[in-house]
């Protein structure tokens, strides 16, 4: 059985002199895929039309813009790419900039001796190796404890978990749509930033669901929901960047990641126009109204809804009984039970946890018919059959 060949580690190489790139080229080509540049933008040019690259080795001194100074762009565009100063220069001045600026792993001197050289960047390689591992491990533990803490929003705040599903849906299409890195953060930041409605008294979280306006001081009530989110992931290790996007959308500091403040406070005022009674087009033209909105991020948000037609029109609304829910559906109403409880927010997308959940439900305990849309009449035919065939199961 032949082993499946292990890519090769990416390497930019950034030096203004050409015999420099060369020898570099030749020393790191064996075990390395080496991209050169000639001056810093163009070394930022080949970043941005390439793949990722594990390491960027800069030389500190060029024309135009130095190599701190380049490096410290890197750390804001690609802060998982691994960054290295090989220099002529000596002097102290020079190692604190770079290391201040641009938080570089190795610096070295010049000239390099090729062991020096490929020791540092093996462990460099090694460094975005640990960086990524750990990336993906936080991300995933986050999620599942994240998901884990809405599904026990969802157990007392029904309309709090329909908030957060659209909000982390639309919030995350948006990152990708504004070419955002780690859209997680973003989806995690919009899953919690409704978490907070679980410390409003039930007619307040009943009002402000439904739309009503609200007194001054339930709006202030309203207005500190983000902040309960905020102290429950203050002491959880890895979270700071979520926290400063909850921060940021409150009005505080949101330095580093001012443009997911961006993306999660357009997401969250068009889902206020909206459930306010504003269709899609028309709460975008509040928000592109408003002097607070990125109208940048308004465009890409508008694509996303296509507020240029009606959004409803590749929807058909059903009414069907609880039997006939199938997986994608979502509904269009509050699904309530005989005793005036709200069960299941409008918005909320049919998944198969909610169908196994509907089936320990007593019989007559949810007022029926209840209201769905799906969209594209093929999948409203498809999810008819399916439920046809899943009744006649059941009746046999």
């Amino acid at each position: 059985m032949s082993k499946k060949k292990k890519s090769r580690a990416r390497i930019l190489c950034v030096d203004d002199e050409k015999n420099i790139l060369e020898g570099m080229s030749f020393q790191l080509g064996r075990r390395c895929e080496v991209t050169t540049a000639l001056n810093a933008p163009e070394g930022l040019d080949k970043l941005k039309h390439n793949p990722p690259f594990e390491v960027v080795i800069s030389d500190m001194r060029m024309p135009g813009m130095d190599g701190a100074t380049f490096l410290t762009q890197v750390r804001e565009l690609y802060p998982d790419t691994v960054r290295m100063l090989l220099t002529g220069q000596t002097g102290l001045d020079a190692a604190i900039q770079a290391v201040n600026q641009g938080q570089i792993f190795r610096f070295l001197t010049k000239p390099c001796p090729r062991d020096s050289l490929m020791t540092a960047v093996e462990a460099a390689i090694e460094q975005h190796r640990l960086i990524s591992s750990e990336r993906v491990l936080l991300q995933s533990t986050l999620r599942g404890s994240i998901k884990a803490l809405v599904n026990l929003v969802e157990l007392t705040q029904p309309a709090a978990i329909g908030k957060a599903g659209r909000l982390q849906q639309l919030a995350g299409d948006l990152a990708d749509a504004m070419q955002l890195e780690n859209r997680w953060q973003v989806e995690v930041a919009a899953l919690l930033f409704h978490v907070g409605l679980i410390t409003l008294p039930p007619e307040l979280t009943a009002k402000y669901h439904e739309g009503h306006p609200l007194t001054e001081d339930e709006t202030r009530q309203v207005e500190g929901i983000p902040k309960v989110a905020q102290r429950i992931i203050r002491d959880i290790p890895r979270m700071e960047e979520i926290e400063q996007i909850l921060t940021g959308c409150l009005g505080g500091s949101s330095s580093g990641v001012r443009d997911q403040v961006r993306v999660l406070r357009s997401v969250v005022e068009l889902d206020r126009l909206t459930w306010a009674g504003h269709g899609a087009a028309s709460a975008l033209s509040v928000l592109r109204q408003r002097d607070d909105m990125d109208p940048a991020v308004i465009d890409a948000l508008s694509e996303l809804c296509g507020d240029e037609g009606d959004s409803e029109a590749d929807e058909e609304t059903r009414e069907i009984s609880l039997s006939s829910l199938v997986e994608g559906m979502i509904f269009t109403r509050d699904v309530m039970t005989r005793t005036g409880a709200l069960l299941i927010a409008r918005g909320y997308e049919v998944t198969p946890e909610l169908l196994e959940r509907m089936e320990r439900f007593q019989p007559g305990w949810v007022v029926e018919p209840v209201s769905v849309k799906l969209p594209g009449a093929e999948d409203a035919e498809e999810a008819e059959t399916e439920a046809a065939v899943t009744a006649d199961a059941g009746e046999a």
